[in-house]
């Protein structure tokens, strides 16, 4: 009976104070001031971990800090998302839902979802002006990508090896189009700038 109790003590974490020791065997997560900030390699490789729920007043992911959850399938962010570190989900394999905040966020870092091979489909909110290079490459799964209508800076490989997309509108404020972008994609038939 304690060990049950233990059991589901350490699935469900809540976790507002950046100095408290992370369990293992945690399924479900919720991330809520007074932490703004959630640190470099903070959960990396927590590979029990299924759900993340980041409450309003958290501003930042950092780098790789959930990078390798193998398990992890949904996240949402707040309004008050500002950034995604970079490799923040990489290779966050089962991952399905993807729910960013309208507002707010302004730069998805390099790597950010990199290897996120069951992910279908994202809407990138109308603040983000900066996607890093290899943002999205190899989630062979995304068929639907929407792209903000003021996103500037598109990093080369950006959807590279995402072999199911079969079209993307890219909006005219990116002026430039980086390096292997598109690279891999066999299912690409249609880009769209406009």
């Amino acid at each position: 009976m304690e060990e049950e109790e233990r059991q589901n003590r350490q699935e469900r974490f809540l976790y507002n104070d950046a100095t408290s020791r992370k369990p293992q065997g945690i399924t479900h997560l919720r991330i809520q001031p007074p932490v703004y900030e959630i640190e470099d390699n903070c959960f990396l490789g927590q590979n029990d971990l299924q759900e993340v729920d980041i409450s309003e007043g958290v501003d930042e992911i950092g780098k790789l800090a959930f990078r390798d959850c193998s398990k992890l399938k949904r996240i949402s962010t707040p309004f008050s998302m500002e950034k995604i570190g970079h490799e923040a989900f990489k290779n966050c394999r089962r991952l399905v839902q993807v729910q960013l905040c309208r507002t707010g966020l302004r730069t998805i870092d390099a790597m950010v979802f990199y290897g996120c091979c069951s992910l279908e489909s994202i809407t990138i909110p109308r603040t983000v002006r900066r996607i890093g290079y290899n943002a999205f490459a190899t989630c062979s799964s995304l068929v639907d990508v929407v792209l903000p209508k003021r996103l500037q800076f598109l990093g080369s490989g950006s959807f590279q090896h995402c072999s199911a997309l079969s079209k993307i509108s890219i909006p005219s404020t990116v002026k430039r189009l980086e390096y292997e972008m598109f690279a891999f994609c066999q299912s690409l038939a249609n880009v769209e700038l406009n």
